[in-house]
């Protein structure tokens, strides 16, 4: 519904008769109060109960919350990680900055094969882990038409290693920087939203 100029003016006159400026002042000060309480309110259930968000579209959803640290982890695991320099040296100008050692930012991700799990992979094609298809072909080059790494291996996944990857098709993960150390995850996350 749009509402004509002469009833927005009549609706204007009303509230200026209904409510003194004191009134309003009162409740711009009420709800503006009642607002950064609620905002402190999420401020600290974020901080307290370690959620974080994926701003990405390699992984479905927007927040996710800690469940515990990546000791024990399955296929299908989400983890965060902060790669080591030496594995993302070829992309290190590709991540954005962040709060990892490297400067780098930690990603989140799931767990697609660990140790002693089989890994077909060539580079291009699909990415198999013990016979089952994990993700499509890969892109070969970025948005600005620089050439991207690509994995390639067949054989186990070697003890304190883990292969990290994304159901996106075009998502960051192992099939660009290869298997990764257990030792650079950090926590296991659910998806909330």
């Amino acid at each position: 519904m749009i509402l004509s100029q002469n009833s927005v003016n009549k609706l204007m006159s009303w509230l200026k008769g209904k409510y003194s400026f004191k009134n309003c002042r009162l409740l711009t000060l009420l709800f503006g109060g009642v607002g950064v309480f609620v905002m402190a309110i999420f401020l600290h259930s974020y901080y307290t109960y370690n959620f974080t968000e994926n701003i990405s579209n390699s992984l479905p959803g927007f927040l996710y919350q800690r469940v515990g640290d990546s000791s024990e982890i399955k296929q299908g695991d989400i983890v965060s990680a902060c790669l080591l320099k030496d594995s993302i040296e070829p992309i290190m100008d590709a991540l954005p900055r962040g709060k990892c050692g490297n400067g780098k930012i930690t990603l989140l991700k799931m767990i697609g094969a660990k140790e002693g799990d089989y890994i077909e992979a060539d580079g291009y094609a699909v990415v198999k882990v013990n016979g089952e298809s994990l993700v499509g072909a890969i892109p070969t080059r970025d948005p600005k038409f620089n050439g991207l790494p690509k994995f390639i291996y067949t054989g186990k996944v070697p003890k304190g290693y883990v292969f990290l990857y994304t159901p996106a098709l075009d998502g960051f993960d192992s099939r660009y920087f290869g298997l990764v150390r257990v030792e650079t995850l950090g926590l296991k996350y659910k998806r909330l939203i």
